[in-house]
């Protein structure tokens, strides 16, 4: 009597609305190229804030702990100032205001098997409002801004702080179903899958694990995640006093430090 393995029990609940050319592709090249997928467990940090709403409605591209009227205000100081390059103009955009050139806000995930079969602590505080609170910090201590956006600039760091390490903020990994297709079908995008094809069995066989653990910045997916597709896998320690550190003694800002005149 065949018994269908768990990572194959995931794939096959998913399979009508996976895109045809990856059910394809696991039917022609075999069984072991699926268990290598669906056995990289897929992982996401956040803060034990957006847990509970995570859990409810999905991971959420949109969802930001930063007031767009906020990150306006910085970005008319940023662009109020001389001498600005475009290289520092598309940091500003990326970083700050959370619009990369060339693709819209996503989520990114990372592969357990990356590091060492254990988590990723380098993130899980939102990294845009992360950087705008430190950029901000910075603005409120510079005297060449006025005192009014230097106040404004402090508030806005502040608030910042307490909402990213206030007292029961720890960092939560979420564990994501490699099969939900609003992620295998960005992870697998049809061009891959016929560079796969290309490729052929053999020669794929060395290197398809390397290619879906995706690059050094993650796992890219530009959409929302459901929640069905998510589960509570850890929780990390944070090093609360170290981090509001990092941001009220920030000194090193690469947007609005002094330009060359």
């Amino acid at each position: 009597m065949y018994i269908m393995s768990e990572i194959t029990a995931n794939f096959e609940k998913y399979r009508d609305r996976i895109n045809p050319e990856i059910v394809e592709f696991f039917a022609d090249f075999g069984d072991d190229f699926l268990d290598t997928y669906g056995a990289l467990d897929v992982l996401h940090n956040t803060s034990s804030d957006n847990v509970d709403s995570i859990l409810s409605d999905g991971l959420r591209t949109s969802a930001e702990p930063i007031d767009e009227q906020d990150a306006e205000f910085a970005q008319q100081l940023f662009q109020d100032q001389a001498g600005v390059d475009e290289g520092t103009k598309r940091q500003f955009e990326r970083y700050v205001m959370g619009t990369p050139q060339g693709r819209t806000r996503g989520i990114f995930l990372y592969p357990r098997e990356k590091y060492g079969n254990g988590y990723n602590e380098g993130y899980g505080i939102p990294e845009r409002a992360h950087i705008l609170a430190q950029e901000m910090s910075y603005v409120s201590r510079q005297d060449r801004f006025s005192d009014t956006d230097r106040s404004r600039a402090n508030d806005i760091a502040e608030r910042l702080t307490q909402t990213l390490f206030g007292e029961h903020v720890s960092i939560t990994v979420l564990r994501v179903d490699p099969f939900v297709p609003e992620v295998i079908n960005n992870r697998l995008p049809t061009e891959l899958v016929e560079n796969f094809r290309d490729a052929g069995k053999e020669a794929l066989s060395f290197g398809f694990g390397a290619f879906i653990r995706g690059p050094f910045e993650g796992i890219y997916i530009p959409q929302d995640i459901p929640s069905e597709a998510l589960a509570v896998e850890a929780l990390l320690p944070l090093d609360k006093p170290r981090s509001i550190e990092s941001i009220r003694k920030f000194d090193l800002s690469r947007f609005f430090a002094p330009r060359p005149s």
